[in-house]
């Protein structure tokens, strides 16, 4: 039994099984939780889910509809038929679209392209219904622009946007679940070729050369088969991949955790050598005191000067002991990333926000950051998304940290309701966050731009210089 007879003898099981693949597929992505995640993928994946539900659902129809037939009338039977191809188009709006907006920026109006191209597909379709010689020719018109004009650029923009997010994925350092990504990408671009090239046979060019019946004549392969091979690997890798979620979910809590272990343990020492050591320290500085008066009747006694300096000695110490008090506070921000600390802001951000969060974090060659500017960037950006949190009222709010070659670039830009400046000047008690931003930013010798107004939302943009004489200590370590 070659391919082809094996394939007209189980068509119905095999178009079952195919759509089931995607409608599996869809579920297992929708069933994910990603809201927390980071990644730009996480953010656009359902449109991916709803993609395959869809697909899967029209590929169901060639499983269902033949056994149907003498059920329904011919009417009814053609117009189910052509809702298989619309249907099928739906979801190649949903993969085009889902590509779109994980390569391109999120309000880019090119993201609108495919439903255009859906609209224009359907008007097409329409006007050619009269030149069609019968219903079938006309319906495999239908299939072939549909597959020509959005099923084909939709997979090669997903398959694009799957290989770019391998290079974000692999700072999780998960090689094999990176590897699945990457695998998923590589079937969908080869699906592109498979479900966008090769149609049924239509009256015009490509479709009357390259098409169901020359695919198998040349290769003996019905071209449904491939499809099938290929769906499965889509459906196995890319729900595979998705477990990366699951590991930056695990990541988060165990890095939270870690956290708030250092800061409870170093919480402890600041509390211990205050209430312990400092307040020994300063029962001795009393009794030195007290000792010193006894010696004010005797001023040439030999014990009155020890004791002074003993005294200063004392005061000293105290003063360094507190100080180290205050070290302890940010010594986090000298062995920790920047990046590591501003996406558990983030993560943090979005668990306690209506507003969604994006972050955006690049770094341009070896970057060095003394402790006091991570100190300070990480408490202007705190400070700014507690005034999303607080005062917004936004959707949205992306967040941009670019550490270039000369200078560090900061954007904290939100679609919320914005407010008057000049307003906001008057009343310095109440918005002293703003206050306080800039006089890190300044402590930094760098410069912050506000641009608000009611009903426009904000933008906070900062630059930063690596040197000055702000910047305090010497430049030493990497922080990315």
């Amino acid at each position: 039994m070659n391919l082809t007879s094996f394939y007209l003898q189980n068509r119905e099981l095999i178009f079952f099984t195919y759509g089931l693949v995607y409608v599996l597929t869809g579920f297992g992505i929708l069933v994910k939780n990603v809201g927390a995640s980071q990644f730009k993928l996480a953010k656009f994946i359902r449109l991916f889910a709803w993609f395959a539900i869809f697909h899967g659902l029209a590929d169901w129809a060639p499983a269902f509809l033949p056994l149907n037939e003498r059920n329904l009338t011919p009417e009814v039977y053609n117009l189910l038929r052509f809702a298989v191809f619309a249907m099928l188009s739906v979801s190649y709006v949903y993969l085009f679209v889902f590509g779109l907006k994980v390569v391109l920026a999120r309000n880019n109006w090119r993201t609108l392209l495919p439903v255009v191209i859906f609209v224009a597909w359907l008007l097409a379709i329409l006007a050619i219904r009269p030149l069609a010689a019968d219903f079938d020719q006309w319906l495999a018109c239908v299939e072939a622009l549909s597959r020509y004009f959005l099923g084909f650029p939709a997979a090669v923009m997903a398959a694009y946007a799957f290989f770019k997010q391998t290079k974000d994925f692999k700072q999780l350092d998960m090689p094999r679940l990176t590897n699945h990504m990457w695998w998923g990408a590589f079937f969908i671009a080869v699906y592109s070729v498979f479900t966008g090239l090769v149609v049924s046979k239509a009256p015009f060019f490509p479709a009357s050369i390259i098409n169901y019946n020359s695919f198998i004549a040349v290769t003996g392969i019905p071209v449904q088969l491939l499809r099938f091979a290929i769906g499965i690997g889509i459906g196995v890798n890319i729900i595979k991949s998705l477990e990366l979620f699951d590991v930056e979910q695990k990541k988060r809590v165990e890095e939270a955790e870690r956290r708030e272990a250092i800061l409870q343990e170093r919480g402890r020492i600041s509390r211990e050598i205050h209430d312990g050591t400092i307040q020994s320290l300063y029962g001795i500085g009393l009794t030195l005191e007290q000792c010193r008066r006894l010696l004010a009747d005797n001023p040439g006694h030999p014990a009155r000067e020890l004791l002074d300096y003993s005294v200063k000695k004392l005061n000293d110490t105290i003063k360094d002991i507190r100080s180290y008090i205050m070290d302890l506070q940010q010594l986090y921000f000298q062995d920790t990333k920047l990046r590591q600390s501003l996406l558990e802001l983030v993560n943090e951000f979005a668990l306690t926000s209506q507003t969604k969060p994006d972050f955006d974090y690049q770094e341009y060659g070896a970057v060095s950051l003394t402790p006091k500017q991570r100190s300070h960037i990480y408490h202007i950006i705190k400070e700014a998304l507690n005034n999303v949190r607080r005062h917004a009222d936004a959707q949205h709010v992306t967040l941009k940290v670019h550490l270039g070659k000369n200078a560090i670039d900061v954007a904290i830009v939100d679609d919320g309701r914005g407010f008057d400046k000049k307003k906001v000047a008057e009343y310095d008690g109440e918005h002293r966050g703003i206050n306080n931003m800039t006089e890190r930013v300044e402590a930094l010798n760098g410069k912050m731009k506000i641009t608000t107004a009611p009903g426009k939302g904000t933008g906070i943009f900062i630059t930063i210089p690596y040197g000055g004489a702000g910047n305090g200590e010497n430049q030493a370590g990497r922080c990315r």
